[in-house]
């Protein structure tokens, strides 16, 4: 999809999921924390969610940008449609 149009609820969506990813992180490295020692195991289960939940939402924000553009795209059709059968007097 061209840069110059991006549907806005996408792009929010992106944003969320962009922010989830560094909270991920963060949650990652507090909940390993959580015991005397580090915990790897807690903590990359917390970053495999994260991640998954990430790339669930980054895939959402590309659907609502192409259903988008398929709207705006059908939109021209009918334009045209209406012009071609517009009568002429």
């Amino acid at each position: 999809m061209s840069e110059q149009y991006q549907n806005g609820k996408a792009k929010a969506v992106k944003t969320v999921a962009n922010i989830q990813v560094v909270v991920g992180i963060i949650a990652g490295i507090v909940a390993g924390n959580i015991t005397r020692d580090f915990s790897w195991s807690i903590a990359i289960y917390v970053w495999v969610a994260s991640i998954f939940s990430t790339i669930i939402l980054h895939g959402f924000a590309e659907v609502i940008e192409l259903l988008s553009d398929i709207y705006k795209k059908i939109n021209i059709l009918e334009e045209i449609k209406n012009k071609i059968n517009k009568p002429v007097a």
